[in-house]
């Protein structure tokens, strides 16, 4: 592996968005760090901070949201390139991963929340999509939460680094 994109080319793009996910691709990056949270109707997503503050004019919490309101916010709109990504919008861990999976590219999800509600959600993505596998690793400064659910709650072995 000789290139890993942190949130994607956020630089280039929103962080943690499609758009900078594809940009990865296009520029030949192997694997893409990303952040996954859930919302507070369980919904996973994919952003970074615990608010949307940053990255748009809302103060927002992410596990205090439903994702029918997160779902339409811009987070373009501070990023230096906005006019090229207007409208870019939250995704969805599925989306991100089928995504990737689609364009070959090898995945570390960080887990940004104390929330052990995503461990059957990151076990059933497993099982929906088997490449993740060899294609993806689960981190997250919580892991003895994750480890112990994870080994405790599957027969396969999945690769968690904490």
């Amino acid at each position: 592996m000789k290139t890993v994109a942190h949130r994607g080319a956020g630089l280039d793009a929103p962080e943690n968005s499609l758009q900078a996910f594809k940009l990865c691709s296009e520029k030949g990056c192997d694997a893409i760090e990303f952040d996954v949270q859930l919302t507070s109707d369980g919904i996973p997503i994919v952003f970074h901070d615990s608010t949307l503050e940053r990255m748009t004019d809302l103060s927002l919490a992410i596990n205090q949201s439903k994702w029918e309101q997160l779902s339409s916010v811009d987070i373009s709109v501070k990023h230096p390139f906005k006019d090229r990504f207007s409208n870019t919008n939250i995704p969805t861990l599925d989306q991100a991963i089928s995504q990737m999976l689609a364009c070959g590219q090898r995945m570390f999800i960080d887990i940004k929340d104390n929330n052990t509600k995503i461990i059957p959600i990151i076990l059933n993505l497993y099982e929906k999509y088997p490449d993740l596998i060899s294609r993806a690793a689960v981190t997250s400064f919580f892991s003895q939460h994750y480890i112990f659910g994870l080994q405790t709650n599957n027969t396969t072995s999945y690769t968690v680094v904490d």
